[in-house]
């Protein structure tokens, strides 16, 4: 939903946008900054406000180059730099609203996936002290800034700063209908590709992507490139899913989940959980997992598990389920 934003905002509107991920490698400030300075420098060199960022950044980039994926910006900083970035960040980003507002054009800035940063007093307070030197700057350009994350993040921060609580309104992003969702797939597919998908197969893939846009687009996508015939079925849709499973995986449970998980055990209950999800319908009973409440505390929290009823849990999206037996089956075939 983040990216749909951004997209309205740089197409639609004609705005600047940065998009960020922070996520469990910046254990501190000076990392989130470093992050969203480099996000900026890549977006200046794709929205043609190069020449402009190396006056304000310049100084403190290494190289640039065109990788497979885009551009790649890579910065040197002495850890004083990295100190004086911090400082530096409110005038940097108050100078491109004065260049935004010249052209008439706004800024948008998401920051997303807090889980590493949120914890830390000192990201409450500088973001606290970001929007008080914005708002008292008197510049009138559009601007919004952007924290995505679970509710717990936003607890946090505000358990260090209370200020949070006024600053951000919680916009909750609920699951979409399934009548929705199938008609998203069937315009994608029937009207925008001319590929006819039969009924069974368009309730499995509602069912698999949850309601969740990134995921549809995910599932989507995996399913389109899986078909062959300009029909799709219920073999398309096992193919897609297995390369959707793996791509959100990796996105997702590798990036954020495993890393978080030191204990081998601790990944390997998960593993026990997609067998016995795979094996029960979905239904996940503590009981099956002797010992392991701290285990389901932390899945809940990380949003891979959802509780259903008392003792019962499911995965909160098939394709994690998937994913994890992958991995899984992966992991027996090393032994």
């Amino acid at each position: 939903m983040a990216q749909v934003l951004a997209a309205q905002v740089e197409f639609l509107w004609n705005g600047y946008t940065v998009h960020s991920y922070l996520g469990l490698r910046a254990k501190s400030l000076e990392d989130a900054i470093e992050r969203i300075v480099t996000d900026m420098l890549i977006r200046a060199r794709q929205q043609g406000w190069w020449e402009r960022a190396k006056k304000l950044l310049g100084r403190f980039v290494e190289k640039v180059e065109l990788g497979l994926f885009g551009t790649i910006v890579r910065l040197h900083l002495a850890p004083e730099d990295r100190r004086q970035i911090v400082s530096d960040f409110p005038a940097i980003l108050a100078d491109s609203l004065i260049q935004a507002n010249r052209e008439g054009r706004g800024w948008l800035v998401i920051l997303d996936d807090l889980n590493g940063i949120a914890p830390l007093p000192e990201f409450a307070h500088f973001i606290k002290s970001l929007v008080d030197s914005l708002a008292t700057s008197g510049q009138p350009t559009p601007f919004s800034l952007v924290l995505v994350g679970l509710p717990e993040r936003r607890d946090e921060m505000m358990k260090s700063q209370p200020s949070i609580a006024r600053i951000f309104d919680v916009i909750v992003l609920s699951r979409l209908e399934d009548e929705f969702v199938a008609e998203f797939f069937r315009k994608a597919f029937e009207d925008q590709a001319g590929i006819k998908v039969d009924r069974d197969a368009l309730d499995a893939m509602v069912k698999a992507s949850g309601g969740y846009p990134a995921l549809m687009h995910e599932v989507g996508d995996a399913v389109f490139w899986a078909n062959s015939d300009n029909l799709v079925d219920l073999d398309d849709v096992a193919r897609g899913l297995i390369a959707a499973a793996e791509v959100v995986g990796r996105k997702y449970l590798d990036r954020q989940v495993y890393e978080a998980l030191r204990s081998e055990r601790y990944r390997e209950l998960l593993r026990q959980c997609a067998r016995i999800a795979f094996s029960s319908g979905g239904t996940i009973r503590r009981r099956e997992l002797k010992g392991a409440d701290n285990f389901l505390r932390r899945m809940v929290d990380l949003a891979v598990l959802k509780r259903t009823s008392s003792g019962e849990y499911r995965f909160a999206n098939e394709l994690y389920m998937l994913y994890a037996l992958m991995e899984a089956e992966t992991k027996r075939r090393k032994r």
